[in-house]
């Protein structure tokens, strides 16, 4: 019941625009500028809470400036390919679309995750604000492994040099990684051209600020349940808040509540 609600306030004009009035909050202080792209406040969705493309205007009209879709495999149904048809039917509203992109479901092979990649990212280049390359999941990919890591992205780094705009890539790292990994992934990161990362744990996101002396976009990917924890993670070093939801556990006030405190400080 509650995704038919989110369904259409995504898609309906007038049931947006109330739904803004209620839960929308703007102030220009909140802008921010992170991988040169202009946020209008640091607050948004992290992969899983609209994983078919369907309520991603539903969660800026509730005053998120960005939002993560996927995970997106190419080959799955209701993957990569949906998600850009949904896109051209109904554009984003008053915030950003990311993607998060992930191996197709039985790839195990170096080769064949590489060829996952390129085909979802080549697809979806024009249709996509920002990319997250999803190294979130030990289920068929070594993700604390900075070689494994390189031999996915270089491809990517290498594909985008042939568009006419510049996209900016970054990486969804998992969350147990040991700190010398995220050490040797965030060194990887800042020598090749990576304009991010997502990190899930609040250890890691101080490490990692700490480690790129807090010059390199981080997001904060958490289950946020008040806006103090919200305010806590952008005090650690994270640049954006991803919060971390379902669409049934979706709380519309959280975002302006979470906005609110941070006007404040």
């Amino acid at each position: 019941m509650y995704r038919s609600f989110l369904k259409f306030i995504a898609g309906n004009h007038t049931a947006r625009s109330i739904f803004r009035m209620f839960f929308g909050y703007e102030s220009a202080d909140l802008h921010k500028d992170v991988f040169d792209l202009d946020f209008r406040n640091p607050v948004g969705l992290a992969p899983g809470f609209d994983t078919d493309a369907q309520y991603y205007n539903a969660a800026g009209a509730a005053g998120c400036s960005f939002v993560v879709l996927g995970p997106l495999s190419f080959k799955k149904k209701g993957g990569v390919r949906s998600a850009v048809s949904a896109l051209r039917k109904e554009s984003a509203h008053n915030l950003l679309i990311g993607f998060d992109i992930t191996n197709n479901e039985g790839s195990v092979s170096e080769d064949d995750i590489v060829k996952d990649y390129l085909d979802a990212f080549d697809y979806s280049y024009d249709f996509f604000d920002f990319t997250l390359l999803d190294f979130s999941s030990n289920k068929t990919k070594p993700v604390g492994d900075p070689g494994f890591i390189r031999a996915v992205t270089d491809p990517i780094l290498k594909a985008r040099t042939a568009y006419d705009f510049y996209h900016p890539v970054l990486l969804r790292l998992c969350g147990s990684l040991k700190t010398e990994e995220l050490n040797a992934i965030l060194d990887y990161c800042l020598m090749n051209g990576i304009d991010g990362v997502m990190l899930p744990a609040k250890a890691l996101l101080e490490t990692a600020a700490a480690f790129t002396r807090g010059r390199f976009p981080i997001i904060a990917e958490s289950r946020i349940a008040t806006a103090s924890q919200a305010a806590a993670l952008i005090a650690s070093g994270a640049s954006l808040v991803a919060l971390q939801c379902t669409p049934e556990r979706f709380k519309p006030a959280l975002p302006k509540a979470i906005l609110k405190k941070l006007r404040k400080k």
